[in-house]
């Protein structure tokens, strides 16, 4: 039935007070809503954001499980439970909810080659991590005629490099474990990157912003790397 409607919604960062009117809106006015989350039981961050805005009394709520593994056999059934999960639920209009903004790295893409034959999905923006987490460094992401670049670091030190034309670079999905992210911030130092910023649960109680690599690197992690070393001094 093409008359349904599915609605993926960015919920941004953290901050509960960063989702947007639209996504309070859409999430009010949806029969279900669908989350992600790495494990059966776990709690999802997402669903946290959503609960402290949104009307989620007398609503189905359902977590999709994605887990954290690079075994292509229990993705693909771990998916297709998913999609069944979704096509199964007896909806109007539901929402499968989001960290960030749904165009960066969300898991709902695994799902929607699957599903869009039979639901009609729309997309509803939300305030990126990083964008949020480089405003809570106090420095533009990129100024003037700068270039950036978001890329994911989880095989970054296996890979060959090419950041040449970028001034700012945003590692997302970095390694938990010290002595990767260690590499991986002296590799940008040694390539003329001069500020490798840490930051971490951005706009959420417990936000780290350092230059230091901490000893605990939790999943909602990255790093941002800057050419410059602050901000440029402007003349008129």
């Amino acid at each position: 039935m093409r008359n349904r409607r599915l609605y993926v919604v960015g919920v941004g960062p953290g901050d509960a007070e960063l989702m947007t009117l639209k996504a309070k809106r859409v999430i009010d006015a949806s029969d279900w809503v669908f989350y992600p989350v790495k494990r059966e039981g776990e709690k999802s961050i997402a669903y946290d954001i959503a609960k402290k805005v949104c009307e989620l009394e007398g609503k189905r709520t359902v977590s999709l499980v994605f887990p954290m593994t690079k075994d292509k056999d229990v993705l693909e059934a771990h998916w297709r439970r998913s999609v069944k999960t979704i096509l199964d639920a007896d909806f109007e209009t539901a929402s499968f909810i989001t960290l960030g903004d749904p165009s960066i790295y969300c898991t709902y893409f695994y799902l929607h080659e699957r599903l869009r034959p039979f639901l009609d999905v729309f997309f509803v923006p939300g305030v990126s991590s990083f964008s949020a987490c480089a405003l809570s460094s106090g420095l533009p992401l990129v100024i003037r005629n700068e270039a950036l670049a978001v890329v994911s670091a989880s095989h970054l030190e296996d890979s060959g490099w090419n950041l040449d034309g970028f001034d700012t670079v945003v590692f997302m999905k970095v390694p938990r474990n010290r002595d990767r992210l260690i590499f991986l911030r002296d590799r940008l130092f040694a390539m003329g990157f001069k500020r490798v910023i840490f930051a971490s649960r951005c706009t959420m109680a417990g936000e780290r912003i350092t230059e230091e690599i901490p000893d605990d690197v939790e999943y909602i992690s990255m790093l941002m790397a800057f050419r410059r070393d602050g901000l440029p001094t402007f003349t008129l």
